[in-house]
């Protein structure tokens, strides 16, 4: 419901749906998989002919601003499906639930599910020097689908291109990323950046240390890497926002498990709530 309906008296946060439960049971206890990029931003890294990886991330976020205070819940399901050695198929169907807290005590609660984004990645450059280093570059486009329930959703479909670059050299790896996303709705109260009718242009940068161990051997089983993530946002109303992300990665043979903070750096929002903070946790599974 838009905020010109918000008459509500407060009542409790809605009860997590199913599928947002579900979701979160993956992320703290599923089984093992593997995965190899980043923890927020895209990489050039995909699951082998015919293989499937699972991610399953959770988000907490809060944004204030234009006369509004949101929690939102999310989990982003996103199932990778290898096509061939350099193409891959990707399905993200997200699972959210918020609490919008107005002026004079009243709220909005919404969840179900978010708007599915359908993507083709093409891996079309790649060389390996030896070991475990590698060079990467990857193009990938899709498409944003209005499959949410009610107010989760932007109500419309919005392409989107893009493409990353990962050089991975001993201990140090370095992903950059860049997509554009073309809105073609009309709405214009939905929070977070690139959600609302105007276009955004996204820039990802990852840097990623390998703590341990310092070198791989026969009897090396999984990695621990410390990860530095920045986001930046360009609205095309003008909006822009910078977000720093510390956190964790843990990499085993066939399962990751990742947690960090989301932290605004520069913060120039008018038409919008802008994002306070945030902190995330994920596991990525491979079948």
């Amino acid at each position: 419901m838009r905020r010109a309906a918000h008459a509500r008296s407060r009542r409790p946060s809605p009860a997590p749906l199913p599928g947002f439960a579900l979701g979160l049971a993956l992320v703290v206890g599923g089984p093992p998989a593997n995965a190899q990029e980043a923890n927020l931003t895209p990489a050039a890294t995909q699951p082998a002919k015919g293989r499937i990886t699972l991610k399953s991330q959770y988000r907490w976020t809060r944004y204030i601003g234009n006369e509004r205070d949101v929690s939102e819940h999310r989990i982003d399901h996103r199932l990778q499906f290898g096509v061939s050695r350099t193409v891959v198929a990707q399905l993200t169907v997200p699972t959210i639930a918020r609490v919008d807290l107005l002026d004079g005590g009243s709220d909005d609660d919404d969840n179900g599910l978010g708007d599915a984004r359908f993507t083709m990645k093409w891996r079309f450059w790649q060389a390996d020097p030896g070991g475990l280093d590698t060079t990467r570059a990857s193009v990938f486009g899709g498409v944003e689908l209005p499959t949410g329930t009610g107010d989760l959703s932007s109500h419309s479909v919005d392409p989107y291109m893009g493409a990353v670059f990962m050089i991975v050299r001993g201990r140090h790896g370095v992903s950059q990323s860049l997509s554009y996303q073309f809105n073609t709705g009309t709405d214009r109260d939905n929070i977070g950046p690139g959600t609302n009718a105007d276009d955004v242009l996204e820039l990802g940068t990852a840097y990623l240390f390998r703590l341990s161990p310092a070198r791989w051997g026969p009897d090396s089983h999984g990695a621990w890497y410390l990860a530095g993530e920045s986001e930046l946002f360009y609205e095309t109303n003008g909006d822009t926002e910078w977000l720093l992300s510390p956190g964790v990665l843990y990499e085993g043979m066939r399962w990751a498990g990742e947690l960090g903070v989301r932290l605004p750096v520069v913060q120039r929002v008018d038409n919008r709530p802008e994002t306070d903070w945030g902190w995330y946790a994920g596991l990525r599974v491979l079948f």
